[in-house]
């Protein structure tokens, strides 16, 4: 997905969806585990770190890098402005005392970049 390339459509295939959606419930979920059948179809193909996770990892923007980088007078100008201080759908004063206490640290951490980002996001719609 990061380089446009839809990782998923390989699943899409109504042959595929048609099976898995003839299975018992027990082949798709059980020992703690979703995508059971695709988690021992894969046995010995994939390592067991990445196959036997319970969590998602998605493919993020690199919000980190470019809050501390690129975009980082653009993300200061933004949580900076009025509108975002003076929000009524969330505390923008807090966020912008949170960003600037960071940068007195030297740069935003990864956390505070990903919460960040739905904020700013969130003043192009309003």
């Amino acid at each position: 997905m990061q380089s446009g390339v839809e990782i998923r459509m390989p699943f899409m295939d109504y042959r595929l969806v048609s099976f898995l959606n003839a299975l018992p419930l027990t082949s798709k979920l059980g020992n703690g585990y979703t995508k059971l059948i695709l988690r021992e179809a894969m046995k010995g193909i994939v390592p067991d770190s990445i196959r036997l996770r319970t969590y998602k990892l998605g493919i993020n923007a690199p919000v980190y890098e470019w809050f501390n980088g690129i975009l980082k007078s653009w993300m200061l100008d933004i949580v900076s402005s009025d509108n975002f201080v003076n929000s009524t759908f969330f505390n923008g004063k807090i966020i912008q005392q949170e960003v600037e206490a960071e940068l007195k640290n030297g740069e935003i951490s990864i956390s505070t970049s990903n919460r960040l980002w739905p904020y700013l996001s969130a003043q192009f719609i309003l």
